[in-house]
């Protein structure tokens, strides 16, 4: 397997689809599934993020506040699913 394909980047012509993310150490644990995404859409992603933060390093703090006190929120309420993915991602667990 190519690193971009472990990276999740699709090979030339494979598009649109899953791709499951597995214990390095124990390949038949899958760890995560996310949305495959071939070079294009990478580079898309990374061009929208450059061209995004000039709007978003202009929002007011107060703004900004919220927007991260959501994304606490969001990690709390999934703590032990996060929880389990790193302690799987760096072999915690037995």
């Amino acid at each position: 397997m190519a690193a971009s394909t472990r990276c999740g980047l699709a090979e030339e012509g494979d598009h649109g689809g899953k791709r499951k993310s597995t214990n390095p150490s124990r390949p038949s644990q899958v760890v995560g599934v996310f949305q495959d995404a071939s070079k294009e859409h990478a580079i898309e992603a990374i061009e929208a993020a450059n061209k995004y933060f000039d709007v978003w390093k202009k929002v007011p703090a107060q703004e900004t506040r919220q927007v991260l006190f959501k994304a606490a929120a969001i990690v709390r309420e999934r703590k032990y699913e996060l929880g389990r993915w790193f302690a799987m991602r760096w072999e915690i667990l037995v």
